[in-house]
Protein backbone atom coordinates (compact mmCIF):
# COMPACT_ATOMS: atom_id res chain seq x y z
CA UNK A 1 0.00 0.00 0.00
CA UNK A 2 1.49 3.37 -0.73
CA UNK A 3 0.63 6.70 1.05
CA UNK A 4 -1.01 8.09 -1.85
CA UNK A 5 -3.37 5.35 -2.49
CA UNK A 6 -3.99 4.82 1.29
CA UNK A 7 -5.25 8.20 1.79
CA UNK A 8 -6.83 9.54 -1.53
CA UNK A 9 -8.61 12.67 -0.15
CA UNK A 10 -5.42 13.68 1.51
CA UNK A 11 -2.78 15.98 -1.28
CA UNK A 12 0.98 14.52 -1.22
CA UNK A 13 3.79 16.81 -1.86
CA UNK A 14 7.18 16.15 -3.01
CA UNK A 15 10.22 18.14 -1.45
CA UNK A 16 10.02 20.20 -5.14
CA UNK A 17 6.42 20.94 -4.64
CA UNK A 18 6.60 21.86 -0.93
CA UNK A 19 9.63 24.26 -2.25
CA UNK A 20 7.38 26.07 -4.84
CA UNK A 21 4.41 26.27 -2.44
CA UNK A 22 6.89 28.20 -0.13
CA UNK A 23 8.42 30.09 -1.98
CA UNK A 24 4.80 31.53 -3.83
CA UNK A 25 3.32 31.95 -0.30
CA UNK A 26 6.23 33.39 1.75
CA UNK A 27 5.04 30.70 4.53
CA UNK A 28 6.09 27.22 5.83
CA UNK A 29 4.06 24.33 4.48
CA UNK A 30 6.11 21.55 5.21
CA UNK A 31 9.97 22.85 6.50
CA UNK A 32 11.21 23.34 9.54
CA UNK A 33 14.09 25.81 10.43
CA UNK A 34 17.36 24.36 11.78
CA UNK A 35 19.68 27.17 12.08
CA UNK A 36 20.58 30.40 10.17
CA UNK A 37 23.29 31.20 7.65
CA UNK A 38 24.43 34.35 7.26
CA UNK A 39 21.14 35.78 9.14
CA UNK A 40 18.97 33.96 7.67
CA UNK A 41 17.03 30.67 8.49
CA UNK A 42 18.26 27.59 7.53
CA UNK A 43 15.98 25.26 6.56
CA UNK A 44 15.32 21.67 6.24
CA UNK A 45 12.42 20.23 3.83
CA UNK A 46 11.00 16.68 4.22
CA UNK A 47 11.34 14.55 1.66
CA UNK A 48 7.37 14.23 1.15
CA UNK A 49 4.02 16.05 2.46
CA UNK A 50 0.96 14.74 3.10
CA UNK A 51 -2.37 17.82 3.43
CA UNK A 52 -5.15 16.79 5.15
CA UNK A 53 -8.79 17.79 3.45
CA UNK A 54 -9.21 19.74 6.56
CA UNK A 55 -5.32 21.65 5.89
CA UNK A 56 -3.08 19.41 8.67
CA UNK A 57 0.37 18.82 7.29
CA UNK A 58 2.41 15.83 7.86
CA UNK A 59 5.63 15.62 6.95
CA UNK A 60 7.20 12.43 5.76
CA UNK A 61 11.11 11.64 5.42
CA UNK A 62 12.49 8.44 3.98
CA UNK A 63 15.69 7.27 5.73
CA UNK A 64 17.77 5.32 3.85
CA UNK A 65 21.17 5.52 5.17
CA UNK A 66 22.44 7.18 8.65
CA UNK A 67 22.96 10.85 8.90
CA UNK A 68 25.72 12.39 11.22
CA UNK A 69 24.45 12.39 15.13
CA UNK A 70 24.46 16.06 15.10
CA UNK A 71 22.84 16.60 11.56
CA UNK A 72 19.79 14.83 13.15
CA UNK A 73 19.50 16.30 16.56
CA UNK A 74 19.56 19.82 14.64
CA UNK A 75 16.79 18.47 12.20
CA UNK A 76 14.69 16.62 15.22
CA UNK A 77 15.11 20.22 17.32
CA UNK A 78 13.55 22.13 14.50
CA UNK A 79 10.79 19.33 13.40
CA UNK A 80 10.06 19.83 17.27
CA UNK A 81 9.25 23.31 17.12
CA UNK A 82 7.49 23.44 13.62
CA UNK A 83 4.21 23.78 15.18
CA UNK A 84 2.63 24.21 11.43
CA UNK A 85 3.00 20.67 11.39
CA UNK A 86 0.63 18.44 12.68
CA UNK A 87 3.18 15.64 12.70
CA UNK A 88 6.42 14.52 11.06
CA UNK A 89 7.14 10.20 10.23
CA UNK A 90 9.97 8.58 9.28
CA UNK A 91 10.04 5.88 7.55
CA UNK A 92 13.81 4.31 7.54
CA UNK A 93 15.89 1.23 6.82
CA UNK A 94 17.05 -0.14 10.38
CA UNK A 95 20.42 1.53 11.02
CA UNK A 96 18.99 4.43 9.90
CA UNK A 97 15.76 3.97 12.47
CA UNK A 98 17.76 3.56 15.46
CA UNK A 99 19.81 6.64 14.57
CA UNK A 100 16.83 8.58 13.91
CA UNK A 101 15.00 7.56 17.60
CA UNK A 102 18.55 8.62 18.98
CA UNK A 103 17.81 11.82 18.16
CA UNK A 104 14.55 11.97 18.70
CA UNK A 105 14.69 11.02 22.04
CA UNK A 106 17.69 13.61 22.79
CA UNK A 107 15.29 15.89 21.35
CA UNK A 108 12.27 15.16 23.71
CA UNK A 109 10.38 14.99 20.28
CA UNK A 110 8.85 11.54 20.87
CA UNK A 111 5.26 13.36 21.22
CA UNK A 112 6.07 14.68 17.38
CA UNK A 113 7.98 12.32 15.53
CA UNK A 114 7.08 8.92 14.82
CA UNK A 115 9.38 6.29 13.11
CA UNK A 116 8.22 3.24 11.20
CA UNK A 117 9.86 0.68 8.70
CA UNK A 118 10.73 1.93 5.62
CA UNK A 119 8.35 -1.10 4.28
CA UNK A 120 5.62 -0.61 6.59
CA UNK A 121 3.87 2.81 5.11
CA UNK A 122 0.76 1.28 5.17
CA UNK A 123 0.98 1.72 9.57
CA UNK A 124 1.50 5.11 8.85
CA UNK A 125 -1.80 5.06 6.81
CA UNK A 126 -3.82 3.85 9.62
CA UNK A 127 -2.85 6.33 12.01
CA UNK A 128 -3.53 9.05 10.01
CA UNK A 129 -6.77 7.88 8.39
CA UNK A 130 -7.89 6.84 12.60
CA UNK A 131 -7.32 10.49 13.97
CA UNK A 132 -9.81 12.68 14.04
CA UNK A 133 -9.34 16.35 12.59
CA UNK A 134 -7.95 18.14 15.36
CA UNK A 135 -6.06 14.93 16.92
CA UNK A 136 -2.81 15.65 15.36
CA UNK A 137 -2.28 19.37 16.76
Amino acid sequence: MTLEGGLADWQLLSEREIRAQELDSGELVASAKVGAIADRPAMHRPDLALVAPDGRVVAIEIELSVKSAARLVAICRGWARARHLAHIYYLAEPAPARAVERAIRATHATDRITVANLNDSASVIKSLSNLAPNALA
